[in-house]
């Protein structure tokens, strides 16, 4: 349990006093000043309480409680101060959020109250926190193994196209890059309400009739629905809804949202959505991204050219995957030190083997596209189909594809 707490004052003396009187106690860490604070909370942090002094120089107590707050929200923060005005205990509470204002000189046994309050409701707030990450990593498993059900398409899709964001989240150092990879993952969950008929219509490349292409425009909408029905899951959904509308305003969904006003996770996925279906129709990096540069208003075009760069800085580790069906390739964005592509039996099969072949049963029916990475729903549906009708092999994979989605 962490029970780390630090003291933040511009007197040594009274610091000195603080670890005399709490070491015991306490894990007690010490640091004069509000810039010698933050640099304890970078170096030596997380910690459980955060005590400040009001009045110090450069930074006072309010100033930095607020940078406190910013990097670690979870941390409890308290403020001790010797100038108990009204107006200094809001700001401090209205800025800096504190749990407890106490005054100087405090009482030891009072100061021990309220440390021991506040490591309780450190304990808390970081279970509230692990809950409801484990309740929502829960859900969002359950919807992308339906997905993956439903759809095994879509989910292959899917799934590429969360790898890209993984990169671009790196490349771009996007902050929170979590929401852009849920979304990516999660953006093609509208197709699951798509008629089965449409859906073969527009994978064999046949034109869809007005109806129909409204149908499939509203797919983000869809998305967007179902997941703001799970907690905290209303930033994603958003990120989703804005991913097909373009640029100059058009598309998807009707109203005055455009340029940078589209959420800049938006027009990530929108790039790397289009790049996913260029390369499912065969096509190579280098062409799918001349095709969308000639796209004039879709994409925020320097945004296009960042990721276009990428990709090309990137060339020398992109592989190019062929269909022995059809010798159209796929360019698949992995490191070609792991690129190595092996065939195996449906028993030898297991997560994170990524398909380089469809997998097709004997009666030629095709089960699972390429590009998919391999889930435990996926290797146990296989051995399935394989028992009652059997299943074409061997497999080529590339096995042991790093971070499974």
């Amino acid at each position: 349990m962490n029970n780390k707490v630090l003291f933040v004052d511009d007197d040594s003396a009274i610091l000195g006093a603080y670890q005399r009187q709490l070491r015991k106690l306490y894990s007690i860490d010490i640091a004069l000043g509000g810039e010698e604070g933050l640099a304890a909370i970078r170096e030596r942090g997380p910690f459980a309480v955060v005590i400040a002094d009001m009045q110090m120089p450069r930074m006072d107590g309010v100033e930095f409680l607020k940078h406190v707050r910013k990097r670690d929200p979870n941390t409890v923060r308290m403020m001790l101060t010797g100038n108990a005005d009204q107006r200094t205990a809001m700001d401090a509470v209205n800025h800096g959020e504190i749990f407890r204002f106490l005054t100087k000189p405090c009482a030891p046994d009072m100061l021990t109250q309220a440390i021991e309050a506040a490591l309780r409701q450190y304990q808390l707030v970081v279970a509230e926190k692990e809950l409801l990450e484990k309740t929502l990593t829960g859900s969002i498993r359950v919807v992308t193994e339906i997905m993956s059900l439903a759809d095994p398409v879509a989910y292959g899709r899917a799934a590429r196209l969360r790898r890209y964001a993984r990169e671009m989240v790196k490349f771009l150092k996007i902050e929170e890059g979590w929401k852009i990879e849920l979304a990516a993952m999660l953006s093609q969950l509208g197709q699951m309400a798509i008629p089965p008929e449409i859906m073969v219509k527009r994978q064999s490349g046949k034109p869809l009739t007005t109806s129909e292409q409204e149908m499939w425009d509203r797919i983000p909408q869809v998305s967007n629905d179902i997941l703001t029905k799970i907690p905290r899951m209303d930033l994603v959904a958003h990120i989703i809804l804005y991913h097909h509308k373009c640029y100059n305003g058009g598309g998807f969904p009707v109203d005055a949202v455009f340029k940078d006003d589209i959420p800049f996770e938006s027009r990530v996925l929108h790039i790397l959505d289009d790049l996913t279906e260029y390369e499912a129709e065969g096509k190579t990096k280098a062409i799918a991204f001349r095709l969308m540069r000639g796209k004039y208003g879709v994409y925020d075009t320097a945004l296009l050219e960042k990721i276009e760069l990428y990709y090309k800085s990137a060339a020398d580790e992109v592989a190019l995957v062929s269909e022995p069906a059809t010798g159209q390739g796929v360019v698949s964005a992995a490191p070609s030190h792991i690129r190595k592509q092996i065939n195996k039996q449906v028993n030898e099969l297991v997560p994170g083997d990524l398909l380089v072949d469809n997998v097709v049963l004997l009666e030629s029916t095709m089960l699972l596209k390429r590009g998919i990475v391999l889930t435990p729903i996926f290797v146990e549906t296989i051995q399935n189909y394989h028992k009652l009708k059997g299943v074409q092999e061997p497999i080529t994979v590339i096995p042991g594809t790093p971070n499974p989605v």
